[in-house]
């Protein structure tokens, strides 16, 4: 029987808190947005190396943030609050969101589940969402020309991402997930296209009792995402 070992994530902090440092430095002006983005491609691609080294043969790519995955997550569909679309530099405005501004405050932050670990709340709104970036299909990209391996993308899944947002009308939620839903399949074909064959969709909100609302959503979204999109494999 033939086995491939997979890893669901790897830390991002690095072995001496090198991420934890370059963000750090960064906020405070001590490297530049260059040096910034450097430094932390450098993190990234060093995890993908170490586990390499140890034979690991779904290596997953997307855990990696410069700040919040959630915050990815809202950020590449488009999610961007109206007080934060003035700015012109991306990545001054995603730490914006945040962080806040002098003038605009952040978006709000509270615990991953029962974790001590925090996220970004997305603010959903009446926001139309749109694929602004394939994060994951640049990231597989980087990683296949630098060590000529196949990867594993890996999201936040589309329903755990809604339950775990905020303004607007839960009772609207079903009508945000039909806008969401052909955004995540347009990206998976992209990453499909380019040769991706497995993709891991993580929907945490699983672990909590949910009702039948939720259930019949799960059946509805994956059954779009296998049918829309065949050639991968997906599994939350």
């Amino acid at each position: 029987m033939f086995i491939r070992s997979s890893n669901v994530g790897y830390p991002r902090i690095g072995e001496k808190r090198e991420w934890k440092k370059a963000l750090d430095s960064f906020w405070n002006g001590q490297i530049n947005e260059q040096q910034f983005i450097k430094t932390m491609e450098h993190i990234r691609l060093d995890s993908i190396r170490k586990q390499l080294e140890r034979g690991i043969d779904l290596i997953p790519i997307g855990d990696f943030s410069l700040y919040d995955h959630v915050l990815d997550t809202a950020f590449m569909f488009g999610y961007v609050p109206e007080r934060f679309k003035q700015m012109d530099n991306v990545l001054a405005q995603y730490f914006a969101m945040a962080r806040g501004t002098n003038g605009q405050h952040a978006l709000e932050m509270t615990k991953w589940f029962n974790t001590n670990y925090h996220y970004i709340v997305p603010e959903i709104e009446q926001t139309k969402p749109g694929l602004v970036e394939n994060r994951l299909l640049k990231e597989y990209k980087l990683v296949k020309e630098t060590f000529h391996v196949e990867t594993k993308p890996v999201l936040l899944g589309p329903i755990t991402f809604l339950l775990l947002s905020k303004q607007y009308e839960r009772h609207e939620w079903r009508k945000h997930l039909a806008q969401l839903v052909p955004v995540y399949v347009e990206l998976l074909k992209q990453l499909s296209e380019a040769g991706v064959s497995f993709v891991q969709i993580d929907e945490p909100i699983l672990v909590q009792n949910v009702d039948d609302d939720i259930i019949d959503a799960f059946r509805d979204v994956y059954e779009v995402f296998h049918r829309d999109v065949p050639n991968i494999i997906s599994f939350a």
